[in-house]
């Protein structure tokens, strides 16, 4: 995938605004680090042994964190999103959906705690979903914005906080579970748990039902939409 695959999925993920012109700059450091980016997520492919159930709050987290240790790199959101792009060619490898969600997590960790941000997602490709995606990624002092273009699987937003998420896709159960300070914009359908616990937080919703059902599980402090039509209707 070229540069002129990355600006056109960018403008994918841009909010309608034909008045607006996109500009998308070339980010120099793409054919130096998707070499060491690939290699690093085919060694973790090789290593995956299959553990369930996992204790939620320990060892994904431990896995995470281990992934992160291994990345001597600063990935841009450009790396990131050709990553994402490439990911086709390995959905028959075990581990597919559970080491590219903790790997992707830990590379979207490691780019934004080195300032950068407004990431880009593109499973629109894919025959399967990715798990753990964005699982307890984000930081007190600046928020971290994604924009995803297809489904996800469980757990995206697993744990995480001071994320600002736009999701122009399903999501498989658990979305956004126990997520702190956060905003989620979902364009597509939302399964069971979603939300469970979110404490401070704001979803939009463009399915009722998913937005009726997250509006149940979430804290007091927390709000949820209703995006009927385009405009917010508050049910929680």
């Amino acid at each position: 995938m070229g540069q002129q695959g990355l600006q056109d999925v960018l403008k994918d993920l841009e909010e309608p605004a034909p008045e607006k012109v996109i500009k998308v700059e070339v980010d120099r450091t793409l054919e130096r680090l998707m070499p060491k980016v690939l290699r690093l997520y085919e060694k973790f492919l090789s290593e995956y042994e299959f553990d369930w159930p996992l204790e939620l709050d320990s060892d994904d987290k431990k896995e995470i964190w281990r992934y992160c240790n291994k990345i001597k790199f600063t990935p841009t959101p450009n790396v990131i999103l050709e990553f994402t792009l490439q990911l086709a060619d390995y959905q028959e490898q075990d581990g597919f959906e559970w080491v590219t969600g903790q790997y992707l997590s830990a590379l979207v960790w490691q780019s934004h705690i080195r300032s950068h941000n407004n990431f880009n997602f593109e499973f629109r490709h894919l025959d399967k979903t990715v798990d753990y995606l964005l699982s307890y990624v984000g930081i007190d002092k600046r928020p971290l914005k994604v924009s995803i273009l297809g489904n996800v699987g469980h757990f995206c937003g697993m744990n995480a906080k001071n994320l600002r998420l736009v999701l122009r896709g399903n999501a498989d159960g658990q979305l956004a579970y126990n997520i702190f300070n956060s905003k989620i914009k979902v364009f597509g359908e939302t399964d069971a748990g979603a939300g469970w616990c979110a404490e401070n937080s704001v979803f939009k919703c463009a399915d009722r039902e998913s937005a009726e059902r997250i509006s149940k599980v979430v804290r007091q402090d927390s709000k949820v939409y209703w995006l009927k039509n385009g405009k917010k209707v508050l049910l929680k």
